[in-house]
């Protein structure tokens, strides 16, 4: 089971693309806490689950990282085998924080959007001063002690130019697990940034396909997983995956978050298994102007009906920049192959 927890709706940061906005700064109590853990241990029997990660989410979560910690101790009294997530945004740093993430946590993303010019566009703080020279030089303490730390970037419209050249100062700092993730929210894309937008694909596959050993080959998240796409999972919102907001809401998944018609309980009183069964019998529903796409069984809005009616306000209706990014993963793993075949 996987559960993603807001500690906080706070940030430092004032990142141009973020969903969070300045709205809310509210953070998770104590008591809250304490009920996720009741709920959580209760749910995963209920069912039938062994298997339990933990999702650290914020805002910017190391904000609250005594609380954290505090969490941490707790629910391993009743869960010794949960495993911790984390994705922060690398401005807050210090040896017990340290200490924190390389000691409790099995999987860890810094927030860097590789070159400082494609940073600092986006990932500013309240004054607009960017944060790359920070968050470089917590990254590189992280690697130090983590090496399997992954740089999460965000590429939209306004960097997408640099997502090669970032990929490249990247594993030149040191990282072997990069994850560049499309913001498919961004206004702003059009035909020629998309088009920017495969092209810098093209470029990184065939800097990592010309290395003979592909074994010591860095992971570039989409780049290296296109070629080997699996068909869609069913959903699983709410019942296996699960994401519980600052005040002990719980929602299907993160991007439904604060949203309150997709409220589908409380830790406090449960789920209400009457609205989860109606938000997921829009999953069986066939999206008929998708019906004949060569990606329809791979595709996320096909999958995910939630983020369809996020984007367009239709269950149904999947967001053209949506689609456009999909089939880039499409050319993107056809093109790596022709890569493999050339050596």
């Amino acid at each position: 089971m996987n559960v993603t927890i807001f500690f906080t709706r706070d940030c430092n940061l004032r990142c141009s693309y973020c969903y969070e906005g300045e709205k809310n700064t509210s953070e998770i109590s104590h008591e809250t806490l304490d009920r996720i853990s009741c709920f959580v241990s209760e749910h995963m029997r209920k069912v039938g689950d062994h298997d339990l990660t933990i999702v650290t989410h914020g805002g910017e979560p190391l904000l609250v990282h005594t609380k954290i910690q505090s969490f941490i101790k707790q629910i391993k009294e009743k869960i010794p085998q949960t495993k911790f997530s984390i994705t922060t945004n690398g401005t807050i740093m210090n040896d017990s924080i340290l200490e924190l993430l390389s000691e409790e946590y099995d999987n860890i993303s810094i927030s860097i959007d590789g070159t400082k010019e494609a940073h600092d566009k986006n990932r500013v703080y309240k004054n607009q001063l960017g944060s790359f020279e920070l968050v470089k030089k917590n990254a590189l303490r992280l690697l130090d002690k983590r090496p399997d730390t992954v740089a999460r970037m965000t590429v939209n419209s306004s960097n997408v130019s640099d997502l090669y050249q970032g990929v490249m100062e990247l594993i030149e700092m040191g990282f072997t697990n990069i994850m560049p993730t499309p913001d498919e929210f961004d206004s702003k894309w059009n035909e020629q940034s998309l088009e920017i937008f495969l092209t810098q694909c093209k470029r990184i596959t065939a800097y990592l396909y010309s290395n003979k050993d592909l074994h010591s080959m860095p992971d570039v998240g989409f780049i290296n997983d296109a070629p080997m796409k699996t068909r869609n999972s069913v959903c699983d919102g709410g019942i296996e995956t699960l994401t519980i907001d600052v005040n002990g809401d719980i929602y299907p998944c993160i991007i439904v978050n604060g949203i309150k018609e997709f409220c589908i309980g409380s830790v406090l009183d449960g789920i209400d298994e009457k609205k989860l069964k109606m938000i997921h019998a829009e999953d069986h529903q066939e999206i008929e102007e998708c019906i004949g796409c060569e990606r329809y069984h791979y595709c996320t809005t096909t999958r995910c009906k939630i983020i369809n009616k996020v984007k367009t306000g239709d269950f149904n209706l999947p967001s053209g920049t949506q689609c456009c990014i999909e089939h880039i993963f499409v050319q993107s793993a056809l093109y790596s192959e022709e890569v493999i075949k050339a050596f």
